[in-house]
């Protein structure tokens, strides 16, 4: 399970394409879990990436 909290915090501090290259390594079955107090636009782009069902 990978847990991203304040994902909102990360992608405004310009840690966008870091998540998207540990996300190149995950198993496809892994889970995860995206923690946001708010869905930004590139949030929301980042879930609908990881989202398989």
């Amino acid at each position: 399970m990978l847990v991203l909290d304040e994902a909102e915090e990360l992608l405004n501090k310009g840690f966008k394409d870091q998540i998207y290259d540990v996300y190149c390594y995950l198993r496809p079955t892994m889970q995860v879990v995206l923690l946001s107090a708010t869905l930004p636009y590139d949030a929301l782009e980042m879930t609908t990436k990881f989202m398989t069902e």
